[in-house]
């Protein structure tokens, strides 16, 4: 099963529920507050079938207290000088790309989209529901870390344009 990612809007506060599983016959639901780390509710089966069953009810379930899929995505991307490219460095950007696949993953926030270097930067791209909210919750996350020392953290704009 891959991760199913839902949201749901109440008031002015963006909600997540998700779930994936662990083997074929459990799985975790992990659902909160966007931004902020949710409580984790493990669910196990007998069997693969009795488990499929299990989780189609409990997505349905969220459906109809209406969390949905995502309308829209952001690219957040947080760069760093990288004037030479060392294998120390490299390993930070791998290390970075884990921390923060957890970061948004367990906050409802979205999931790692991938590293890159060149041109005397390296960067780390994260697709997000939210990008303020993302931007907030890792800034803050990264603060007085050994990754706090980036240049810019900057949403992507994804509109395409019509040049000739």
């Amino acid at each position: 099963m891959e991760t199913i990612k839902l949201y749901k809007k109440q008031h002015d506060t963006l909600y997540y529920w998700q779930a994936w599983s662990r083997t074929l016959k459990a799985g975790v639901i992990n659902q909160g507050i966007v931004g902020e780390v949710g409580p984790k509710e493990v669910i196990r089966a007998k069997n693969k079938t009795e488990f499929e069953v299990l989780i189609q009810e409990r997505i349905n379930a969220a459906r109809q207290e209406g969390f949905s899929e995502a309308t829209t995505e952001d690219i957040l991307v947080i760069e760093y000088e990288a004037e030479n490219m060392t294998a120390n460095k490299l390993k930070k950007l791998h290390r970075l790309g884990d921390h923060l696949d957890y970061l948004v993953g367990y906050t409802g926030l979205g999931a790692f989209d991938g590293n890159g270097y060149g041109f005397g930067k390296m960067d780390v791209s994260v697709t997000v529901v939210n990008f303020e909210i993302a931007k907030r919750v890792i800034a803050a996350d990264l603060a007085d870390t050994i990754f706090g020392n980036y240049l810019s953290i900057n949403k992507v704009d994804l509109e395409e344009t019509d040049e000739d």
